[in-house]
């Protein structure tokens, strides 16, 4: 054979036994992986990198071995982290996430409004630990396009499960809430479910989330640094339905610190009467540099859900604001028990600490009673300055003082130590009676008696756009059938989404007569043509935003659909008229101790007869005698040396209608 066919002889079989060699040792090593794995699932337990890594989207990869039907399943630290999607959790393992480990939300993933790190749905009997290991996301990056706005993204994402254990983890900067607790469908509660030894760090939304639970403990957890949409809270109790419960909850040694929003937050608005008792148990937990340090309300329904909640050796310092913030909570809601707790150097963020306080009782539901039902058990209060500890506002409607609010309060200031007894006593002295006690009945509307007045008839005048919250009905008379003008503006307050809808206008019998779409925030002019003499009503839905006429053609007013009506940021005069065979009650209130307003009320001829600055509570003028007969004026203002937003303002005992000018009225 040639030398060269020989050598080439010689080369193709060293390649071919190179390559054979190759094959061997991969196969060998296949096999050996093959034995590893074996090994590990006699054993129950598989390690996720066992099934590959891919520095640049490892999704697959972890889904996998979430899917490999392991006991336990091991998600180990790599030199770079683990880049995912969305990963879904199943029954019945265990998840750990070795130390050092971090697992990272794909940059440009979680495009979809509720992709979450890590869901369990409907899932039962697991535990995810990662003491020292980090799931993270990108809580700026989702504030912006192409990402849809949405506060659902949440690190880990519980819904409807049982018999769940979470602990060790960091959870930094979701899209949402670093644990949500929720439901699906109507699969019921979370239930039997453990929190313990968290970090969630600088969430979008809230640090933890509990929307439905039974049994739940969550333990030696840190919240901190929420921020970017309400509530911010350090944890937020929210459900969403009557039909959900929280029930069996124990809170204990947990840091909730630096949130943007409220650090115990509870919202019970949606639930009412049918719903489980509320129980909820909070121990040895601070509070530190929240907007506020505890927060309860209830909605404005007709029937509060019952319970508790206990907070017992919790400390609350140097909150931005309110220690304690209550607002609709009638002593037919949720007891509020305080024992044993701190309430240290709170409303860092006031301007004039004097002038605040630590704790504020606000109104409730109209009708419902004063805020009642708590309990300060050996409780403590230290004050930068010496200051009123506690805000009481009562609702308007109610004719009862609290009578379930007791305890044994020490208040500590420059000035002096100062122990209070919470008892009957206390209460009769501490607490003013409700603004309308002892009031004229409420007059309804006399259509028969009603004598419109216009002084330059066909006329457009322009009016003090008076703003007015969560809707208003307005109540116009027209002298001839024909054409009404008017100008009207919506104005979005806050951050809430604001969509307005159409202006609606009924007859007197209540029957629609037109719907009219105005600009979003731009000042409209609009019209109406009636077919008939008589008096009409327009109304505009407004949400907790506002609407406000600036200009009218025909007599008009601000009918009572309420008795009281909220006014958003407007100085300027309202008119109600008022005959000498009844006495009469003005009343206004600001928003809270932030938000102030001044008020003056004038008699026909002009005289001021009441003037109050910077109120924040209920403040009401009473007439004496006789009144003069006629048009009256109450002229609200801006409060001396305070913020001037949201008031509101009532009146009864004179005709029920605030007119928005003197030169079109009845």
């Amino acid at each position: 054979m040639p030398h060269a066919a020989i050598f080439l002889w010689y080369h193709v079989r060293m390649e071919n036994y190179i390559l054979s060699l190759s094959f061997a040792k991969r196969m060998l090593a296949a096999a050996v992986a093959a034995g590893t794995m074996a090994a590990a699932a006699a054993d129950g337990t598989v390690t996720a990198s066992s099934f590959g890594f891919d520095p640049n989207d490892s999704t697959e990869i972890l889904q996998k071995a979430l899917d490999s039907g392991a006991r336990k399943i091991v998600i180990d630290k790599q030199a770079t982290p683990w880049i995912t999607r969305p990963l879904f959790a199943r029954s019945d393992c265990e998840i750990v996430f070795a130390r050092g480990t971090e697992v990272v939300a794909k940059k440009g993933a979680f495009l979809g409004k509720g992709d979450s790190l890590i869901t369990l749905k409907r899932s039962r009997n697991v535990k995810l630990s990662g003491y020292g290991a980090t799931l993270r996301m990108h809580r700026d990056d989702y504030a912006a396009p192409p990402y849809a706005k949405a506060e659902w993204r949440m690190s880990i994402n519980l819904l409807s499960c049982s018999n769940v254990v979470v602990e060790g983890l960091t959870l930094l900067e979701s899209g949402g809430d670093g644990v949500y607790v929720g439901v699906t469908g109507k699969n019921g509660p979370c239930q039997d479910i453990v929190l313990r030894d968290l970090v969630c760090d600088r969430q979008y939304r809230q640090g933890i989330s509990v929307i439905s639970a039974r049994n739940l403990l969550i333990e030696r957890c840190i919240l901190r640094d929420t921020g970017g949409t309400p509530p911010a809270a350090g944890i937020d109790f929210e459900p969403n339905h009557a039909s959900e419960e929280l029930t069996g909850i124990v809170m204990r040694d947990c840091t909730i610190s630096n949130n943007q929003g409220i650090g115990l937050d509870f919202y019970l608005g949606q639930l009412d009467g049918t719903t489980k008792p509320v129980s909820i148990r909070i121990e040895n937990c601070r509070m530190s540099g929240n907007a506020h340090g505890f927060a309860l309300s209830n909605g404005r329904k007709e029937t509060f859900v019952r319970g508790r909640v206990t907070c017992e050796n919790c400390s609350f310092e140097n909150e931005r604001g309110f220690a304690v913030l209550l607002r609709r909570k009638p002593a037919s809601s949720v007891f509020v028990d305080f024992g044993n707790c701190q309430f240290i150097n709170c409303q860092t963020n006031a301007k004039a600490a004097a002038e605040v306080c630590d704790m504020s009782f606000g109104a409730t539901a109209p009708g419902a009673g004063p805020t009642d039902g708590v309990a300060l058990r050996d409780c403590t209060i230290r004050q930068p300055v010496a200051r009123k500890w506690l805000s009481q506002k009562l609702d308007a409607l109610s004719t009862d003082m609290p009578s379930q609010i007791s305890g044994k309060l020490t208040v500590e200031s420059p000035s002096g130590t100062s122990t209070f007894v919470l008892d009957a006593a206390w209460r009769d002295s501490h607490f003013s009676k409700p603004v309308l006690a002892g009031a004229p009945k409420r007059r309804s509307f006399d259509l028969a008696a009603a004598r419109p007045f216009d002084s330059c008839p066909g006329k457009t005048v322009r009016l003090k756009p008076f703003r007015f919250r969560s809707g208003v009905t307005y109540r116009f008379f027209m002298a001839a059938p024909g054409e009404a003008r008017f100008s009207g503006r919506f104005t979005k307050v806050g951050k809430p989404a604001f969509t307005p809808k159409p202006v609606v206008i009924k007859d007197a019998d209540g029957k629609t007569c037109a719907t009219i779409k105005l600009n979003d925030t731009a000042e409209t002019p609009f019209s109406f043509t009636a077919k008939a003499a008589g008096f009409y009503t327009m109304s505009a839905d407004v949400g907790s935003h506002a609407f406000g006429l600036s200009a009218t053609s025909v007599p008009i007013a601000v009918a009572p659909t309420g008795l009281a009506r909220s006014i958003f940021a407007t100085q300027g005069t309202l008119y109600f008229r008022a005959t000498a065979d009844t006495p009469f009650v003005v009343a206004v209130s600001g928003a809270d101790m932030s938000e102030r307003v001044r008020a003056q009320v004038s008699d026909p001829a002009g005289n001021t007869l009441w003037d109050q600055d910077q109120i924040s509570e209920w403040a009401a003028y009473r007439s004496a005698g006789h009144p003069a007969e006629g048009l009256w004026r109450i002229t609200f203002s801006r409060a001396s040396g305070y913020p001037f937003e949201d008031f509101t303002v009532l009146q009864q005992g004179a005709a029920p209608d605030f007119f928005l000018t003197p030169a079109k009225c009845w």
